[in-house]
């Protein structure tokens, strides 16, 4: 069950699945040496919902109105 909970954990937080055979064979550290290395934060591409609710931020932080 913890194997479970971290794969969906890792492939939550890097996109990368990983098979439950290598968890159960594998150290956690031969694991984490098979895992591509982490995209610095400026280099990743936004999702449409992060740059909408960004938008809205700035928005909302100016003080202006929204008139539907």
């Amino acid at each position: 069950m913890l194997a479970v909970q971290m794969a969906n954990r890792v492939a939550r937080d890097t996109g990368v699945r990983l098979k439950l055979m290598r968890l159960a064979t594998l150290t956690l550290e031969q694991v984490a040496l098979e895992l591509p290395h982490p995209v610095p934060a400026e280099e990743r591409r936004t999702t449409l919902a992060s740059r909408v609710v960004n938008a809205l931020k700035r928005v909302i932080g100016r003080g202006e109105a929204v008139v539907p």
